[in-house]
């Protein structure tokens, strides 16, 4: 049953706060938001850095170098180690503090009343007994109770996961978390802060934590492994001492250099960075980025769902043509009018555009309202019971196909009703009940209804200018799109027409269709177009593209589109949408600026792009320097093939170096890799194994010949076999970035500052490193190019067979 208008507070006509009363309960800390120390965040974000295995590791190992004498290597492992630790708990702090500046921007407007006025201020800035006003689309941002309620419904799925929203009536209580469905009210805070609902359940959530996305979670997995094989070498290097009896300062430089060559500590923190300035990027540009993993779903996209209105639509409808059926269209004009200015849905924006039209409501207060059923998504009606002088008489507005059982003329409004579809032009259907009694409370599903059409009313949509191009930037990027809507087939096939970019016989696929299918599945593959459909369809399509295999986005603005953007994998809400639609998206577009969703997405691509090169560089000295262990120590018995200090330099020049300039590109890829951590890591993993593998072979074989053949001293071999690997890992940046004109130039620096390092007497000192003669370096060039254009054709081979069989 609908609540009535008369169930009413006696507190409604609360005046609400004074600045006196404000500044009591400001002083007293009754503020809608949480006194939080960030000392504990900071804790744990020194401990997470600071106390690592790597790090216990690392300090045992340079404690022992430091007791046997042996600075160069101790030094070496001790400022590696600590520039590590202080790089990521100073970026993981200033990570931090930048989704906490993000996060203000997040905080939702709310009206209130004070002192007798309507004002709009913060959430966080609400007070104790603060009259806050609510309606169908707004978020309640603080526990309270109903002080008035206009047909007030909520929808507390959010929080209880129930559906259907709930009638509440003066004196219910409200839970902050929900939002008004229908209707609207006012309700007196009760609970602020710590003390509210929302902010008990969730208060953890709100605290800084560190949340890896999906990509990061299976990074940082993968860094558990080579931890725990870096770990396993150092425990047979233990087992091995005990036969072979390695000197006291070479067994701990082996444990050394093994824990830092083969644990990518950078990796994540490197994810991290790149995930923190993409989202700052996106800010500048007028789209606030609410949940960090957004940046991630960006490059995953494939679907984009979206709503038509106030998304391909401008949203400011204009009324195109009133047709007068049963009374002469002054009369009808009135009555509409009445019904516009009167109506609990007011602000909706069919109803603004019909008072827009029709002008002011003159001397209001003499038509009453008595009962209203409000509108909704799933009945497309909405209706009123008024007293007009001395009758009451019953109004509906609403979908000609939702009202269609009711007509009863229904047959000759259907050709001026069609007429209009084709035009792209929605139609409302204006009518009164003739046969109800006026006395009875309105009927929800309508029963038993004989409803005579007084007018159509059609509204014209305007498509935004940008639409066609948004979509066609989308494509290119190989993002499909679906519109999903609630309004009629006809009338969205028409708009979507005009956009060029679908044939004008596209089928529309519509939410009855839908409901009756016997295999969804396919019709949601198939079909471009969705008209009529319900919240719960739009829901149910976003969850049947995501089970097959699609990562889906949805773009919406109203209340209706809430479930969808909740359960997308990327949700994108309008910033002049709704309150609660704006709370569970990922990102705003503050501006509603649509033309910026491609560079959007696109950013994603290249924040993903640049992640998986630096992976790339991070993983495949993992796999040359466990070929270099197990087969010259575990096979052959050689010597450890690098010190500490030589790892690293060999970090610096092929990796830290490359990454830094990798982290602050912004250019996108001709063609960007897919997001799914699988994908990703199967990308990131042929690469390491294959270069890795033949770098490490190279390496390897440049070790024997040093040993064997040539009868070098130690540091000559150690020289010769790093000075392979940095060759080959320059060679690496380059296959990496072939485009990128500064990752060219940082390969002639670094080989620069390696010649420095390996001539300048101190630094060689310093890195144990041997200079070359000209013959060893162009024996180490030309095998180096070999080995380099090897690994070009092998992984264009791996890559022509894996496209073959996709």
């Amino acid at each position: 049953m609908p609540t009535t208008s008369t169930e009413q507070d006696s507190a409604a006509s609360n005046r609400g706060l004074s600045s006196s009363e404000i500044a009591d309960r400001v002083s007293r800390g009754q503020v809608n938001r949480i006194q939080e120390s960030h000392w504990a965040d900071y804790r744990a974000i020194f401990f997470r850095n600071f106390l690592t295995l790597f790090n216990c590791v690392v300090l045992m190992a340079a404690t022992a170098l430091f007791l046997l004498e042996e600075y160069r290597s101790a030094w070496a492992v001790s400022i590696v180690a600590v520039i590590n630790t202080l790089t990521g708990f100073v970026q993981e702090v200033r990570a931090k503090r930048h989704l906490d500046q993000l996060s203000l921007l997040q905080i939702p407007q709310v009206r209130v009343r004070r002192e007798d006025r309507e004002q709009t201020i913060k959430s966080d800035e609400i007070v104790s007994d603060d009259c806050v006003l609510l309606r169908a689309g707004e978020s309640i941002v603080a526990d309270g109770t109903v002080l008035r309620s206009d047909f007030l419904e909520i929808d507390e799925a959010l929080l209880t996961g129930e559906s259907d929203p709930v009638p509440r009536k003066s004196g219910d209580r409200l839970l902050s978390g929900s939002f008004c469905a229908a209707g609207e009210g006012e309700y007196r805070v009760d609970n602020v802060g710590a003390e509210s609902f929302a902010n008990q359940t969730s208060a953890e959530a709100r605290k800084y934590r560190y949340s890896p996305t999906p990509l990061q979670k299976a990074l940082d997995s993968l860094i558990s492994v080579l931890t725990i094989t870096a770990i396993v070498l150092c425990i047979s290097y233990l087992m091995m001492d005990y036969f072979r009896h390695f000197p006291s300062t070479e067994l701990w430089q082996m444990i050394a250099s093994t824990m830092t060559s083969m644990v990518p500590q950078g990796l994540v923190l490197m994810a991290t960075l790149m995930l923190t300035l993409g989202a700052l990027r996106i800010s500048r540009e007028g789209a606030v980025i609410q949940r960090l993993n957004a940046m991630e779903s960006m490059a995953e996209v494939d679907v984009l769902c979206m709503d038509k209105t106030g998304t391909l639509t401008t949203g400011n409808l204009k009324v195109a043509e009133i047709l007068a059926e049963a009374e002469n269209i002054h009369h009808v004009s009135e009555l509409l009018r009445i019904y516009a200015w009167k109506s609990i849905d007011s602000k909706n924006k069919s109803l603004q555009a019909i008072q827009r039209h029709l002008g002011e409501l003159k001397e209001p207060d003499q038509y009453a309202r008595l009962e209203q059923i409000p509108f909704k998504s799933h009945n497309r009606y909405s209706a009123i019971r008024f007293q007009l002088s001395d009758r009451k008489r019953i109004f509906v507005l609403g979908a000609f196909e939702a009202l269609k059982p009711h007509l009863q003329n229904s047959a000759s409004v259907e050709s001026n009703w069609n007429k209009l579809q084709t035009q792209g032009i929605r139609t409302l259907v204006f009518t009164e009940a003739i046969n109800a009694t006026s006395d009875q409370a309105l009927s929800p599903s309508l029963e038993g209804y004989s409803l005579q059409v007084l007018a159509l009313i059609g509204l014209r949509d305007e498509l935004r200018p940008d639409a066609k191009k948004v979509l066609l930037e989308l494509a290119e990027q190989k993002i499909a799109f679906k519109i999903l809507s609630g309004d009629n087939p006809e009338t969205v096939r028409s708009l979507v027409v005009q956009l060029g970019i679908v044939d004008s016989e596209e089928p529309v696929f519509t939410g009855k269709q839908l409901e009756s299918a016997s295999q969804k599945a396919e019709a949601i593959r198939d079909h471009t177009i969705f008209g009529r459909v319900s919240p719960q369809q739009k829901l149910q399509i976003i969850e049947t593209l995501q089970k097959g295999g699609a990562q889906v986005g949805m773009i919406g603005d109203g209340v209706n589109d809430i479930l969808a953007l909740k359960k997308s994998d990327m949700g994108i809400a309008m910033g002049s949408g709704s309150s609660a639609a704006r709370t569970v998206a990922s990102m705003v577009l503050e501006k509603d600026d649509f033309s910026l969703l491609p560079k959007v997405m696109r950013q994603g691509k290249v924040l993903l792009s640049n992640l998986r090169k630096a992976a790339k560089l991070f993983l495949l000295k993992n796999v040359y320097t466990l070929l270099l262990i197990i087969v010259g120590m575990g096979l052959f018995g050689y010597e450890f093939p690098y010190l500490p200090q030589q790892v690293s330099l060999l970090n610096a020049l092929t990796i830290g170096g490359p990454a830094f300039l990798i982290l602050i590109q912004r250019r996108q890829e001709s063609q960007p890799p897919k997001g799914h951590p699988g994908e990703f890591l199967q990308e990131v993993g042929i690469f390491a194994l294959t270069s890795g593998l033949i770098t490490g072979l190279l390496g390897l074989a440049v070790w024997i010949i040093s040993r064997n053949e040539m009868g070098n001293d130690i540091e000559t071999d150690r020289t010769l076999v790093l000075t392979s690997v940095i060759l080959m890992g320059l060679g690496n940046v380059w296959l990496i970035g072939k485009t990128d004109r500064r990752l060219h130039l940082w390969i002639g620096f670094a080989g620069l500052i390696y010649l420095l390092v390996m001539y300048l007497p101190i630094s060689a000192y310093f890195f144990e490193l041997q200079p070359l003669g000209l013959l060893p370096w162009l024996a180490l060039i030309c095998s180096s190019a070999l080995a380099l254009g090897l690994t070009f054709f092998v992984l264009r081979w791996i890559e022509g067979s894996l496209n073959q069989n996709r």
